[in-house]
Order: C-alpha cells, then structure tokens, then sequence
C-alpha cells in the first residue's frame, strides 16, 4: 500500500544530501542572489518582520513586565522601548547554560506567547537589568568574578 508520509520522508532525506552539495558548490551564486533579493525587497522584508515581531514580542506583555526596574540599581526600564539605554536587558545568570541560548529577546520575537513556550522562559530564570549593569558583569565566569571582586573590596577595608 502507498503511504505518502514514508514516501515524502525517503524523498526528503535523498534531497537533503543533494541540496548540500548544490548549496556547497554555488556558495557565491547564492550569496550574490541573496543579497541583490534582499536589497530589492528591504522594505516588504522588513514590514513583514515588524510585523511579526510586533506580534509576538505583544504577546508576552502582561507575563513580562512592560515596566520595571533594574534587579541591580533600580533605574527604570522597559519591554521593547525601542531605545537601548532604557531598554531590558534578559541577563543569562547561569553562565548561558539556559535552554534559550544567544539573545533572548530574540527569542521571545520569534516565539509567541503560550504554556510551552512560558515553561521554556520560567526555567531560563533570566535577570532584568538596564544596558549600564549587564554590561558590568560577565555572563561566563561570574562566580569567579564575584569572588575576586569580594576579595578586592575586602583588602579595601582592612586599608582604611
């Protein structure tokens, strides 16, 4: 008996391999088509991702605050305020050892709002805080920095 699903799955994995190579032997081809597309259409590619990232980034206001203030100094700051300094910044607190890895606001404009997906963001357990203190502290090697730190500020004391 015919079953389409089998069908499409060997023909899928006999073209993946196939694809590749093409994608391999035509790297500039592709690279030049791509680029001189993507100038053509900058402005229907662009409204199609605000849109979309509209959407999605909406989609989470409510679960994440729109308003709040920084974990670490207290300066207010905001979900997609469309300006960097006054900004959230989802700070990674364990080392980018989260399940959402990169940026995660990027992230959360191309995954929209349900329980799924509010799992995934409860477990990552990201900071708030503004530009000025995610750039103070490093996200890889911060118990290490924390403790030199603490040791720095400690020999302070004992000068004075």
């Amino acid at each position: 008996m015919y079953n389409h699903k089998k069908y499409m799955k060997e023909y899928n994995a006999k073209n993946k391999e196939r694809r590749r190579i093409y994608r391999e032997d035509n790297k500039e081809k592709i690279s030049l088509y791509t680029k001189k597309y993507n100038s053509k259409n900058k402005d229907r590619i662009k409204s199609r991702f605000k849109g979309y990232k509209d959407r999605n980034l909406k989609s989470w206001e409510g679960y994440i605050p729109k308003r709040t203030k920084c974990q670490m100094c207290g300066v207010s700051i905001y979900l997609n305020s469309g300006d960097s300094a006054t900004a959230i910044n989802f700070d990674h607190r364990y080392g980018g050892t989260e399940v959402i890895k990169g940026y995660p606001t990027r992230w959360l404009i191309s995954h929209k709002r349900n329980p799924k997906n509010e799992k995934i963001w409860k477990s990552c357990d990201f900071g708030i805080l503004c530009r000025e203190c995610n750039r103070r502290i490093p996200t890889i090697g911060r118990d290490k920095f924390l403790r030199n730190l603490n040791r720095y500020l400690q020999k302070g004391k004992r000068c004075h």
